[in-house]
């Protein structure tokens, strides 16, 4: 029985901070998106409701210090154990990480500052750590538990949308319902196209693979040829269910396809069945490595962010906050959804949701021979 590797102190924190392998059943992760979405709430009192803050400002800044303390210690500890630390320094979740605890510590240090509305517009990316979270494959599971983190962070910002909705530079927009209303169900119509046409594709390659089925039940009547087509089917299966190396399956498999069809062709065994037998299999292995369409994945990705991000900031007070959870949940998770129909067979990171059934195939391989 395989074991799971022991690993060392320092990669196992690594492991905790990144929300990498669930070894501690997801209560950092957990833990940080408590701390995040309260700080951001107490933002949210400091500006919105200032007589209750003002009555609770002792409770509210412990709280502060707590949240800057644990930041702080994250940020320390990335930077200890990553062996890259200037490339953490520099990218997006470092720089973010490095204005939360600066920020904390100047309102800290220099209280007069505290209520400067560019510290509170940096205050508010706090809310973009939460993306972290996306990263993890153990803690948050299925469609729905990837897709939460984004919802959080849509809900995380905007609640830090709301804080600064009082202040006077910010721009106040009506009458842009109908147009949100609109562009939305074009969305809508944009993801159901996507989404059948990749469930239809899903479909076809399982029909595909029942036809070739069909032709190995027919073929292996010749007994000259059986124990080839046998052989060819069984290779045929690991080749399918090979995830870390499926191109190069692939081409092995179509190389050996072709030998097959020449030993059939040798027999004198041809006809209607042995030509559906060799497109079935083209396209099944070609399916089996092939890609989505980029140009069309990136225009939805940026359509998705650019629609939910108008909502964000939009659509005004505490409905605004419900509505960015709801439409990020739907959107990121049809998006999340069809992106995984994309690929017939599981993905090399072994995190597909839908795969193609090829039980019609293995129960053949069982049972023939026999």
């Amino acid at each position: 029985m395989k074991t799971a590797p022991t690993l060392s102190l320092r990669n196992q924190l690594i492991n905790i901070l990144d929300n990498e392998d669930g070894r501690d059943n997801g209560w950092y992760s957990y833990t940080n998106i408590v701390i995040i979405i309260l700080s951001i709430l107490t933002l949210v009192a400091e500006l919105r409701f200032t007589s209750t803050y003002k009555e609770y400002f002792e409770y509210f800044t412990i709280f502060e210090i707590f949240a800057l303390i644990f930041f702080s210690i994250d940020f320390c500890a990335r930077i200890i154990l990553y062996t890259r630390r200037s490339k953490y320094l520099v990218s997006f979740y470092g720089i973010i990480d490095l204005l939360t605890v600066g920020i904390g510590i100047i309102s800290l240090v220099f209280p007069i500052l505290a209520g400067s509305s560019v510290l509170r517009v940096f205050r508010v990316f706090r809310f973009a750590r939460l993306l972290k979270l996306r990263h993890g494959t153990s803690v948050f599971k299925g469609i729905s538990g990837i897709a939460l983190p984004y919802v959080i962070s849509a809900m995380a910002f905007k609640l830090a949308v709301l804080a600064i909705e009082v202040l006077p530079w910010y721009p106040e927009v009506s009458g842009i319902s109908i147009i949100v209303s609109v562009i939305g169900f074009i969305l809508a119509i944009l993801l159901g196209t996507k989404l059948n046409i990749a469930n239809v594709r899903l479909h076809s390659v399982e029909d595909s693979i029942c036809r070739i089925v069909g032709a190995l039940k027919i073929l292996d009547k010749y007994d000259t040829v059986k124990s080839e087509l046998i052989a060819w089917s069984k290779e045929f299966e690991v080749s399918l269910i090979n995830v870390a190396n499926r191109r190069r399956a692939a081409e092995e498999m179509r190389i050996r396809t072709d030998k097959l069809l020449i030993t059939l062709h040798s027999h004198s065994i041809s006809g209607p069945n042995v030509a559906t037998f060799a497109r079935d299999v083209s396209y099944v292995l070609h399916r089996s490595n092939a890609k989505p369409n980029k140009t069309y994945e990136d225009f939805l990705k940026y359509v998705i962010f650019a629609y939910t991000i108008v909502v964000i900031i939009l659509v005004p007070n505490f409905i605004g906050v419900v509505a960015s959870g709801l439409i990020t949940y739907v959107l990121v998770g049809i998006y999340l959804l069809i992106d995984d129909l994309d690929s017939a067979f599981q993905s090399e990171e072994g995190t597909s949701f839908f795969v193609a059934d090829i039980t019609p195939l293995t129960f053949y391989n069982q049972t023939t021979g026999k």
